[in-house]
């Protein structure tokens, strides 16, 4: 193999690979686009809880993020733990 095929063959190696890693770097930002932030679950909550324990679940929610849990986890064991209901 002369060294001119092994300069092409490694620029296609690069620019497949380069093809390939835009692809999943673009199917990975559309689904982190998709989670809604912490703001959109605060304002959800006002659905499931009402005004007498909103503050209280809004503080819960918030203290569970904080302390490491995803926010659609901490949304959903305020929710489905039946917490202020």
């Amino acid at each position: 193999m002369k060294s001119g095929d092994k300069y092409a063959v490694v620029c296609l190696a690069f620019l497949l690979g380069s093809a390939i890693g835009k692809v999943r770097s673009k199917k990975k930002i559309i689904r982190l686009n998709k989670q809604p932030s912490i703001e959109q679950y605060l304002n959800r909550l006002t659905e499931f809880f009402d005004c007498n324990y909103l503050e209280y679940a809004e503080d819960e929610f918030l203290t569970l993020v904080d302390f490491g849990m995803s926010p659609e986890n901490a949304f959903g064991s305020l929710v489905n733990g039946g917490f202020g209901q």
